[in-house]
């Protein structure tokens, strides 16, 4: 699942940075700026994605240049999947390597796969809750030249942001669960 995940980040990173090919029917919508995050909602054809995305406050590293750097979380309505964690090193990762995040004095280990990094299966949620309840995070990652970096990222903003990408994508599924579960009730 994640190989698919990955070539929409790519197309996603470009959106946010606005340095993308154009998509032909893709259109992007922001949704509403919540101090460091971006909250958009972006369709290419049937299908929708809302995501939240943050660029770095300050990056290190002893390298000459470095493509887009972010942190993007997405859901994707129509997969059924849900706060999807994508770090965009702007560098090839080193192969086999991992990305170490730390928040607030937890670290989160992702794996690397070209030049982003996502969370292990089943462990979105869990990296999600602790950005959600630190104030900054701290990504270390090692290019495929060896180059070491140090990208650090503010979360403030990060829960208002995710609360508007839930409504755009999640408010419709919810509110029709709810009316299941409603009728279900009449019928006994």
């Amino acid at each position: 699942m994640r190989p698919l995940a990955s070539i929409f980040a790519i197309f996603l990173t470009g959106s946010i940075l606005g340095t993308g090919a154009s998509f032909g029917a893709a259109a992007t919508k922001l949704l509403g700026k919540h101090q460091a995050w971006d909250a958009s909602v972006r369709t290419v054809g049937k299908e929708k994605v809302c995501y939240i995305s943050s660029l770095p406050k300050k990056s290190t590293g002893k390298y000459k240049t470095r493509g887009e750097v972010s942190v993007i979380v997405a859901h994707w309505p129509k997969r059924k999947r849900w706060a999807e964690v994508t770090i965009n090193a702007g560098y090839r990762y080193k192969k086999k390597s991992e990305v170490l995040v730390r928040i607030a004095g937890g670290d989160h280990r992702l794996f690397t796969e070209g030049e982003q990094a996502f969370a292990y299966q089943n462990e979105d949620a869990k990296l999600l809750r602790a950005m959600r309840a630190g104030a900054s995070m701290a990504v270390a990652g090692i290019s495929a030249r060896g180059t070491k970096t140090i990208d650090l990222y503010s979360l403030k903003g990060i829960s208002a942001a995710l609360k508007a990408i839930d409504k755009e994508c999640r408010g419709k599924a919810k509110k029709r669960t709810v009316k299941r579960k409603r009728k279900r009730r009449r019928k006994r």
